[in-house]
């Protein structure tokens, strides 16, 4: 699988860190990593990204020298990499069983924005409930998935905070692409999403499509 990267950014969560990039290559221990690290200066997590980048000869970081946002990390991360596709992950993920690189990369075309779990949210990207009757947004809930990177670049660049993807899915949605462009993919069959992430831990002010929990079903 010469044409993908894998992409994670991390903040102040090295236990996490350990976990999920373990997980991942346990399966897929020699594709290329990249991890944006956010952590704040001196934090142990560096030590631990730093560790990593010295241990693994696949494994590469780029270190933030103050908080710059997940959103800002995942763009600035594709804008490091190369390959024809990039595997994305939050921290908090960890990997069950190998096989999903290969499956969604068999799916993938020149139209592909990304692939993963798709949900149903308003046009503010917020959960909606079972009786919502307005206008819905076809929304790629991207805690882990394929992310085409010439794709990536056609809409607008992820953002510093809050859902990050919600402009770029918009103007999907706005291109009449929303099918095309996005593919949904059973990635929580090959995948854990813990409850106690991040933005668990630090919260976040636009906290608007809700973390998956241990059952892995949106709550």
């Amino acid at each position: 699988m010469g044409d993908l990267t894998a992409l994670t950014v991390v903040y102040n969560t090295p236990d996490l860190l350990i976990d999920s990039v373990g997980s991942f290559q346990k399966f897929y221990p020699n594709i290329p990593i990249l991890i944006m690290n956010n952590s704040d200066q001196g934090h142990e997590c560096t030590d631990v990204v730093k560790e990593y980048e010295n241990r693994y000869k696949n494994v590469s970081a780029f270190h933030y020298k103050e908080n710059q946002g997940h959103g800002t990390a995942v763009d600035d991360g594709i804008g490091m990499i190369d390959t024809k596709y990039i595997y994305y992950f939050d921290s908090d993920i960890n990997m069950k069983v190998g096989g999903a690189l290969e499956a969604m990369m068999k799916v993938a075309d020149t139209e592909t924005y990304g692939i993963g779990k798709i949900i149903e949210t308003d046009f503010g990207g917020r959960n909606i409930p079972r009786d919502f009757d307005g206008k819905k947004l076809r929304f790629l809930f991207l805690v882990a998935g394929l992310i085409n990177r010439k794709a990536y670049h056609r809409y607008h660049p992820w953002t510093r905070y809050g859902q990050p993807i919600l402009k770029a899915l918009l103007e999907i949605h706005e291109a009449g692409k929303e099918y095309e462009a996005l593919k949904d993919f059973p990635i929580f069959h090959y995948v854990k999403h813990l409850s106690g992430g991040t933005r668990s831990r630090f919260g976040d002010c636009e906290n608007i499509v809700k973390p998956l929990g241990d059952d892995n079903e949106l709550r």
